[in-house]
């Protein structure tokens, strides 16, 4: 994932940023993606029942797509995979066609908006659900990005498919980060704020630790607000 070079920059509430935006921390949970970890949690069983898959996760820079893998990776060992392989880019050929006797296998694959077409399309050809097997093979990249491939692939009907966009967190998924940073829940005037950052969570998360960083936050009554508030 891409790390901000810069502080963080607000926009209108909904909008999209474009600049490079320091991805969640992988220290913080999971908030917002219920439904998108449900989905991924559907493939994985599919997996653990004996069959195979292909989940593409995709998102703009700083949207959680390296975090939201982790969490799949966290289930995939609670349902018992004994293989789980965070595998390089270029050296995601080693990562195995089929599963293991022991059991099924999960074979991740981050920002594959990186290769090129020709390398992309060589390795995602690998990912075809055809090969049998109990492998899930879980793919990130960076919405309208990468080899073209995984658009067909996605369109097949063998295996089992998902394709998981991780749009900007609602507001109470947002309020939950900031409390998550922050120690306690956001007051109104903040919660204005934090609105700044349209539910985006890298720039929601820079901007949070900013203020907490420049002092310009704090907590009272139970509560964060802005420093200047009364």
């Amino acid at each position: 994932m891409t790390t901000a070079t810069s502080g963080p920059t607000t926009g209108a509430p909904g909008q999209t940023p474009t600049g490079p935006f320091a991805p969640p921390s992988p220290g913080l949970p999971l908030r917002g993606r219920e439904h998108e970890t449900a989905r991924a949690l559907r493939a994985l069983r599919f997996v653990a029942g004996g069959g195979s898959a292909l989940v593409a996760v995709e998102g703009p820079s700083g949207s959680g797509k390296t975090r939201f893998l982790d969490e799949c990776v966290a289930l995939a060992r609670r349902l018992g995979y004994p293989v789980c392989h965070r595998s390089p880019l270029l050296a995601a050929t080693d990562a195995p066609a089929t599963g293991t006797a022991g059991g099924p296998a999960l074979v991740v694959l981050d920002d594959v908006h990186l290769l090129g077409e020709e390398v992309g399309d060589a390795l995602l050809a690998r990912c075809r659900p055809r090969y049998g097997g109990s492998v899930a093979w879980l793919v990130a990249r960076r919405t309208g990005a990468g080899p073209g491939r995984l658009d067909a692939l996605l369109a097949g009907s063998a295996g089992h498919t998902e394709r998981i966009t991780l749009d900007a967190l609602r507001a109470p998924a947002s309020l939950q980060v900031a409390a998550d940073i922050l120690g306690a829940p956001a007051s109104a005037p903040l919660a204005r704020v934090l609105d700044g950052a349209g539910g985006h969570p890298g720039l929601l998360v820079e901007l949070v630790r900013g203020m907490r960083e420049e002092h310009l936050v704090r907590v009272e009554g139970h509560q964060a607000l802005p420093r200047d508030s009364s």
